[in-house]
């Protein structure tokens, strides 16, 4: 169990190393085909931490040229690519999350001046003074790919079209010259029976001679005259007809020839486009896929986690005290108490997302950007302090709490710490209190979908004022009490820049420096020695987050729904001294 202990609580100290340490560093993104993202840290020496998304679903190679300006060193430039000096960018993916990618940099200066150089923030040092990057030798590996299949495509429908403009004209030729025999043998027929008809009339020329002369030549005259033109007219109307046919023919041929080439052409573009949704189908199947399997580690190795550090939390001693450190009510007089709770609660906190969605559809990309609403869900460790004043008609206490918390998935984190003095007074069952407390909340969140490039972060402090009544129990037990507070929470919230809120009333966004007042209401049941369960529920909260330009609009949804929930819910172990 010591083994188990030691573990969480390296690992716990792990996240809120990570939590408080690490700090975004705001990046004005060049080109919207990639987002650049950073991080800094310093602990013993500056840390920083390089991410490329790639928001299309085409596959690409950049070179991203970084130059960080340090205080006591100067500007550092470098090149991000480990080997290549080149970022290579699969659709839709992030550079930067593998161990192989190289980017991570470390810097430190061991100067004599440094203390006086470094410069000092608020809970910590950097040398960051400021950065500035460049992305050039932009390649389109899919478009070059594209570009190569389709030379392919062209050359074999070049090659298919003139083979069939080869077979077109070798049947033209055949049927012209199949056309050109047929009016041969036509034209050799009409010879000889033209041949054949002189030949009978020459004959009956002759015949009639012998009795009428002169009528017979003139009769045979006549005739011969007659069928030599009706023969020449036949055969010029057909030439004629033949040409128009051979004409009409080859513009037919064109024509289908054309409308070959282009139904080709638009063939190979589709073929292309349903390659490219094929693709992208298949990358975002085994994307979701593979996102489902580390959902479920993740899940799996947080519940782990949980349940070890819970069996120490929830032991069999929970509930075990010393009655001489038990409140001595028979006295009456002033006592003074310390006590400390923790535990694990849960929270769910309305905040704003910065949603860059890109899909495809039909073997076409589609990008939209927008601010959501989001409600991440954490599960936290808390622990708390108060030290208190009481005797059996009036008392106070004051305290500090702190909230550390961390989705399932790891998609979402919460750092809230809360601190204040709570004062009650009346009769011995039942007493009035008034609660004032103050602190801040940082909550985030990330997209786990393979097709969406959001986040989300919202800092705000608070300042609360809650009121109500408190109930004890077992007014003549002085050992053990259970006291039960319901209350009504009045609270505003603290903005900085670039925070921003949604305003209740109208749904649009806004840039205040303080919200409207929120109501919220509490109930609580604290067993003395032995645990505090507690819910905390605000039931229209107000979106506030971090918006960057370039974000998009606010979604529609938020001219229906223009306030959240935020609940908090605890369950955590109480060890009392009176």
């Amino acid at each position: 169990m010591k083994k188990t202990s030691i573990l969480a609580f390296i690992l716990l100290l792990t996240i809120f190393n990570n939590l408080t340490a690490q700090k975004q560093i705001n990046i004005s993104q060049a080109d919207a085909r990639f987002t650049l993202s950073a991080t800094r840290s310093y602990f013993v020496t500056d840390k920083y931490i390089f991410k490329v998304q790639n928001n299309t679903s085409d596959e690409y190679s950049i070179i991203v040229t970084i130059t960080l300006d340090l205080a006591c060193m100067g500007k550092k430039v470098f090149t991000l690519g480990l080997g290549t000096n080149s970022v290579y960018l699969p659709p839709n993916s992030i550079w930067g999350n593998k161990m192989t990618d190289d980017n991570f940099h470390e810097f430190d200066y061991n100067g004599d001046n440094k203390k006086n150089c470094i410069i000092k923030e608020s809970n910590d040092v950097t040398y960051f003074k400021g950065m500035t990057y460049t992305i050039t030798n932009i390649k389109n590996l899919t478009q070059e790919k594209a570009a190569l299949k389709k030379n392919k495509l062209d050359d074999k429908a070049k090659a298919d079209a003139d083979k069939m403009k080869k077979e077109a004209n070798a049947k033209a030729k055949a049927e012209a010259d199949a056309k050109l025999k047929a009016d041969a043998d036509r034209k050799k027929k009409e010879a000889d029976a033209k041949t054949k008809v002189t030949t009978q009339v020459t004959a009956t020329t002759s015949s009639g001679a012998t009795k009428k002369q002169g009528t017979t030549t003139s009769s045979s005259d006549g005739k011969t005259s007659t069928s030599s033109t009706q023969s020449t007219t036949s055969t010029t109307k057909a030439d004629e007809a033949e040409k128009k046919a051979a004409a009409k023919q080859k513009e037919q041929e064109a024509i289908a020839r054309a409308q070959q080439e282009d139904e080709n052409k638009k063939q190979a573009e589709q073929d292309l486009l349903n390659k490219k949704q094929a693709d992208y189908d298949k990358w975002k199947t085994d994307a979701k896929n593979q996102q489902s399997v580390n959902d479920a580690a993740s899940a799996t190795a947080f519940g782990m986690v949980l349940f070890v550090l819970g069996e120490w939390i929830y032991n069999d001693k929970m509930g075990e005290y010393d009655p001489a450190f038990s409140y001595k009510r028979a006295s009456n007089k002033v006592q003074l108490g310390v006590g400390i709770d923790f535990g694990y609660s849960l929270s769910s906190f309305p905040m704003l997302f910065e949603s860059n969605m890109s899909t495809m559809s039909g073997g076409v990309l589609r990008t939209k950007k927008e601010v959501q609403a989001k409600n991440p869900f954490v599960v936290n460790f808390e622990p708390s302090v108060r030290i208190a004043v009481e005797n059996n008609n009036f008392g106070g206490f004051g305290y500090f709490a702190a909230k550390l918390g961390a989705s399932p998935i790891f998609d979402g984190s919460n750092l809230s710490l809360q601190y204040g003095a709570r004062a009650y007074a009346g009769i011995k069952w039942v007493k009035a209190y008034v609660d004032y407390g103050m602190g801040s909340r940082s909550f985030s969140k990330s997209s786990t979908d393979p097709e969406e490039n959001g986040s989300g972060k919202s800092n705000t402090g608070f300042t609360k004022l809650e009121y109500g009544v408190r109930f004890t129990t077992h007014p003549v037990d002085d050992l053990r009490r259970s006291h039960i507070y319901l209350g009504i929470i009045s609270e505003k919230l603290k903005l900085e820049k670039p925070s921003n809120l949604v305003d209740p009333t109208s749904g649009t966004l806004q840039n205040l420096s303080e919200s409207p007042t929120i109501t919220g209401y509490s109930i609580q049941w604290n067993k003395e020695h032995t645990f505090k369960l507690y819910a905390n529920i605000y039931p229209e909260f107000i979106y506030t987050g971090e918006i960057n330009s370039g974000s998009g609009a606010l979604s529609s949804d938020f001219k229906s729904t223009k306030t959240g929930t935020f609940f908090e819910f605890g369950f955590v172990r109480s060890i009392n001294w009176w």
